[in-house]
């Protein structure tokens, strides 16, 4: 027994070198990352059946006439025989990975080819290979079930179906005596080694899942860390410094030798060779490239598959193409170059893949934010663009009136109804303004509102000096000065005041417009800003008007600030952060620190 024992603990270093062996082999590694579909039982079946029938010729052929052990079994029994083998490990291991069909299918095999080979328990045997596939087969469903499968539970179930296999050797062969010789002299051997065998087994396949497991973190790793450092660019799209910028990002972290981009005409950025280098093989990969975008699928560029001529124009031997979709279009592609031409593992193509998917991702991203940005824009000039008529026909009728009475006064109007409409000109081309173009705006709206009505307003201007050429939106300070006018000093002659004042708070602009009028009552008061506001003048949208101008552009960042009380004046203050647009300019006559106009 213990020479059995010996013989089978040796066998079974060659059986765990060939399973070592069979884990190094891609196709096998598909079992496990597919899951069990078709193929991977296919897999399955082929590759334990082989391995039960190697098992049989190194098994150790047992006479037991005499109990002689004899290693390595050509030829068939002389029926005074029998074989010690490994091959229940392969039927157990088979059942627990591919199910109770798959256990007995390789059963089947092991157990027909054993029943070929004839001897004293060959009946016996090929009934107990069928029990054992399919138990094996039951036990790795209700271990999968419970995820539990791992080297314990295959030991501990490699040791139950090897009891099982000795009892049915026990009672089912004839002449009993022989049977009883055979398993008193069988069972303790193969029962601990084959139960070993498919422990090691099971370990190796989990270092395997580990291995794969391991990779695949790593490449996500990497992935997710080139997607978080490209994001700003791509979201540019595809322009040649912002893919040149990406494309270096993309060299650094993920192991080609080259990186290229291209749009769909050209290849906007190279990063990770010399121009030589890409000047090379830009040719020979046009008709790769090409075939990449049409398709929508990957290609792959190989310098054997080149004619022998041109395989030394190259320095490269292998240019994965992947196309880069947006909208369901591809607009570009990713070139992987590499020096040379060892087949990438599957985890580098799943690299390869991902990253191709996530700039498509980021690009149709950035699509999105520019398409949603020229409709905000849109939105903002529309808004811009609302001019009140009534305003121009008040202005023409005081023209009209003081046009001979005070042609210098007429003169000076005229200019002001000018520098006022080129700012409503301006205003709907623009986004964002100097702040002393506003005031222009200002000022020449209050002087043609008070050639109407003299003395009853005054305009008291302080903006904080280095504010003057601070970028703000059009028509923010204009309608607020109006509302004052036109709703805080409804039905007053005399006395009104509009303050403006305009300075700095922790790097954003804070604009204060504040009135002496007769303020606004609680219920309109919780409307003003949040909605369109009826009124018995104008359109009623001038603070909503701002308001949502300034959440466009700023976002969060630009609150609006509504406090008035009846009879005691109204204050609205903004608030959003600094833009400088240049140099302080001739805006010193117009600001100065502070100015009163009555």
């Amino acid at each position: 027994m213990w020479e059995l024992l010996r013989q089978l603990a040796e066998n079974m270093g060659m059986i765990v070198t060939i399973a070592f062996l069979l884990t190094r082999i891609k196709s096998f590694h598909l079992i496990f990352r597919k899951g069990l579909n078709r193929q991977s039982k296919v897999i399955i079946l082929i590759t334990f059946a082989i391995f039960g029938i190697v098992s049989h010729y190194i098994g150790i052929n047992i006479m037991t006439d005499h109990l002689a052990l004899t290693a390595w079994n050509w030829g068939v029994s002389n029926g005074h025989s029998s074989i010690a083998n490994t091959s229940p490990v392969a039927m157990v291991m088979g059942g627990l990975l591919g199910g109770p069909l798959i256990g007995m299918g390789i059963a089947l095999v092991i157990g027909g080819y054993r029943f070929l080979y004839g001897g004293i328990a060959d009946w016996a045997t090929l009934g107990s290979f069928l029990v054992l596939g399919l138990l094996a087969g039951w036990a790795g469903v209700y271990l999968r079930k419970r995820a539990k499968v791992g080297p314990l539970s295959a030991l501990v179930v490699a040791f139950m179906l090897e009891f099982v296999h000795m009892a049915i050797l026990l009672f089912l062969p004839q002449p009993n005596v022989l049977a009883l010789q055979l398993v008193s002299l069988i069972a303790v051997p193969m029962i601990t080694i084959n139960s070993l065998g498919v422990w090691i087994f099971a370990l190796i396949i989990e270092n395997v899942l580990r291995e794969e497991a391991k990779a695949r973190a790593v490449e996500t790793h990497k992935t997710l860390l080139i997607a978080d450092k490209t994001l700003p660019y791509f979201r540019q799209g595809l322009h040649s410094a912002a893919s040149g910028e990406a494309a270096s990002i993309i060299h650094q972290h993920s192991g080609a030798d080259a990186i290229g981009i291209t749009n769909r005409l050209d290849i906007i950025a190279f990063a990770g060779g010399t121009q030589d280098d890409h000047g090379a093989c830009e040719q020979l990969l046009q008709p790769f490239i090409r075939r990449a975008l049409d398709t929508g699928d990957r290609a792959v560029f190989k310098e054997q598959d080149q004619a022998a001529e041109e395989q030394d124009k190259t320095p490269y031997a292998m240019v994965i193409i992947l196309p880069l979709v947006v909208a369901g279009e591809p607009v570009g592609a990713l070139l992987m170059y590499y020096r040379k031409s060892q087949p990438i593992s599957e985890a580098e193509e799943e690299l390869a893949e991902g990253l191709s998917k996530l700039f498509s991702t980021q690009l149709e991203l950035g699509e999105v934010e520019r398409q949603k940005k020229l409709l905000m824009d849109a939105e903002i000039k529309a808004l811009q663009a609302q001019v009140n008529p009534h305003f121009l026909f008040n202005s023409i009728n005081t023209l009209v009136a003081v046009c001979r009475s005070d042609p210098m006064l007429a003169r000076k109007l005229l200019l002001d109804l000018g520098t006022y409409f080129r700012s409503n000109l301006q205003g709907a081309t623009q986004l964002l303004i100097p702040l002393h173009k506003e005031l222009e705006h200002v000022h020449a709206y209050l002087a043609l509102e008070q050639a109407r009505f003299p003395g009853s307003y005054c305009l008291n201007v302080h903006v904080e000096p280095g504010l003057e050429e601070t970028l703000i939106p059009p028509f923010t300070l204009q309608p607020l000065v109006e509302n004052s006018i036109r709703h805080g000093f409804a039905g007053r002659r005399r006395g009104g005041m509009v303050a403006i004042n305009i300075h700095l708070d922790q790097g954003n602009v804070v604009v204060r417009v504040s009135d002496n009028g007769r303020g606004i009552d609680e219920d309109r008061l919780r409307q003003l800003g949040h909605s369109v506001v009826e009124s018995q003048k104008g359109t009623g949208t001038a603070l909503h008007n701002i308001k949502e101008r300034l959440q466009g552009l700023y976002g969060s960042e630009a609150p609006m600030k509504i406090v008035s009380q009846p009879d005691a004046g109204t204050q609205v203050e903004l608030r959003f952060p600094r833009t400088d647009g240049g140099e302080n300019g001739h805006a010193d006559g117009f600001l100065g620190g502070g100015r009163i106009v009555c």
